[in-house]
């Protein structure tokens, strides 16, 4: 007796077309997508600054959520030197708007650093991630912008660096 498969006898997800996203559970990873930067970037300025770093995904589901995660070479401070403080933020977006949000909800991912030793007040990799839910399944682009707070200098994917940013859209 030869083996017949086919929607009636328990075996629906293997036809025509395959498993489909709907077929996934909540949590699911449905696409991965990623920007990189590598051309150093630099500024004096306090307002937020382009720093090159996005990536766009467009969702398959209004029910999905997008997990975003940065990670990026910065170097802050003060050339002055004296013990000054240098502090950073950051700010994503979702197209032209603000989401991350911090613990004391003012809209930006805080980072401080102080020494006496004079220009390099801080150099190392930044890393952060942020759960959206974009309720879309149109074209979405995430976009990471900085600003110097304190201090006089902040540069961004020195040394031939690569920053890096990852979407994930997981099944709502």
């Amino acid at each position: 007796m030869a083996l017949e498969l086919n929607g009636t006898t328990g075996v629906s997800a293997v036809q025509a077309g395959a498993v489909e996203s709907g077929d996934l559970p909540a949590g699911s990873v449905i696409q991965v997508v990623q920007g990189t930067a590598n051309t150093a970037t630099s500024t004096t300025s306090s307002g937020f600054l382009d720093i090159g770093l996005s990536a766009s995904i467009t969702p398959i589901s209004t029910d999905s959520k997008i997990l975003i995660f940065f990670s990026l070479l910065v170097q802050f401070g003060n050339t002055s030197g004296g013990g000054t403080d240098g502090r950073l933020k950051f700010q994503l977006l979702r197209d032209s708007t603000e989401i991350s949000t911090n613990p004391s909800g003012d809209k930006t991912t805080r980072i401080i650093a102080g020494s006496s030793l004079g220009e390099a007040l801080y150099s190392g990799y930044q890393s952060h991630n942020f759960l959206d839910s974009p309720s879309t399944t149109s074209s979405i682009t995430y976009q990471l912008k900085s600003s110097l707070v304190s201090g006089n200098f902040a540069r961004y994917h020195e040394e031939n660096n690569t920053s890096t940013i990852t979407l994930m859209e997981i099944a709502g």
